[in-house]
């Protein structure tokens, strides 16, 4: 019986190994996962901005933080990274600050990119519409006038490379999943002097693309949204834009960090074909799962050698015994 027990014991580690991706949700913001990919890594006195980074526009460093706009209208200002993605699956985490002159309206936002090449400047965010990747917008002033969400907002948007982000319909046509937040134009702090931060974290594990937050004060993570079957390519490069208008704000990287996360073997995209696998371009990222998932399969896989194992103690350890006693009486 110690055996059975052994053997089921051991099922159940790897059941809770293989079983999908754990929710971060409520989870501590300093809380490591996975390990820290170097090339990636911003903090101040951020040695390495000039060496393993790209800056454009109008970012600058300023206070051992990235400015990418001032509080000054028509600005724009993107940084990329040199380095390129190879791991499968991995999470990024951005702490920005966003604040401007208290008692007006602020404009326009600040966004996280992961893409295959530093996107042509545009208007979204300061970079071209059709930009081929995954973008994490913190829109802090709406287009649309017909849009009736909350706003700040972070919206999680995706795209193949040959469509355009509707900027006028606040990239309604490639919104993934959104979610209202405090800040921006609502927030309440600002004071240039003040470190408190706003949080991103994107999170790419097992084919699923999460976006989590944490405001200011809040040092836990809060779940924004979650998209199952996305696939995303290797040897892509991060990144962070802002623009402003005619409304303006201060937008600014105080720290960013990627780490590459552990996960079973699964599907992999080689760099040589760095591609979003879509199957319609009017819906660019989500790939719904036809019947179970891998989780689902690897449970029912587990459960029936279970049952064998059972089984197969029975067998062994009561039906043999009996019958070759019978056996000794003929």
């Amino acid at each position: 019986m110690r055996a059975v027990v052994l053997f089921t014991s051991f099922l159940g580690v790897l059941l809770a190994q293989g079983a999908g991706n754990p929710s971060i949700e409520g989870s501590h913001v300093d809380e490591e996962r996975g390990f820290a990919m170097r090339d990636f890594e911003l903090r101040p006195p951020f040695p390495n901005l000039y060496t393993a980074w790209d800056t454009t526009g109008d970012s600058v460093m300023i206070n051992n933080r990235i400015s990418l706009t001032r509080d000054q209208r028509s600005m724009r200002g993107t940084i990329w990274s040199r380095a390129r993605v190879q791991e499968r699956d991995w999470e990024a985490q951005a702490s920005i600050r966003i604040y401007g002159n208290a008692g007006k309206l602020h404009a326009e936002g600040i966004a996280l990119w992961h893409v295959a090449d530093a996107p042509l400047p545009g208007p979204v965010f300061g970079v071209n519409e059709n930009f081929k990747g995954v973008g994490v917008l913190f829109d802090t002033y709406k287009n649309d006038p017909n849009n009736h969400e909350s706003y700040p907002r972070l919206s999680l948007v995706l795209n193949d490379g040959t469509q355009n982000l509707d900027w006028d319909k606040d990239g309604a046509n490639l919104n993934l999943g959104s979610c209202h937040v405090t800040g921006g134009a609502q927030s309440p702090d600002t004071d240039a002097r003040s470190n408190k931060v706003f949080r991103i974290l994107l999170r790419y594990y097992m084919e699923n693309l999460e976006l989590y937050y944490s405001q200011y004060d809040d040092f836990k993570w809060t779940a924004c949204a979650k998209v199952e079957a996305v696939r995303l390519p290797t040897n892509y490069i991060f990144g962070m834009s802002a623009s402003t208008g005619d409304l303006t704000n201060n937008h600014e990287i105080v720290t960013f960090k990627v780490s590459a996360l552990d996960a079973p073997p699964h599907s992999s995209m080689p760099a040589v074909v760095p591609e979003h696998k879509v199957d319609t371009l009017a819906q660019p990222v989500i790939q719904q799962s036809e019947g179970w998932g891998w989780g689902m399969k690897f449970f029912f896989l587990l459960l029936a050698l279970t049952l064998c194992g059972v089984g197969f103690y029975i067998y062994k350890a009561v039906w043999l015994p009996k019958v070759q006693m019978r056996k000794r009486f003929y």
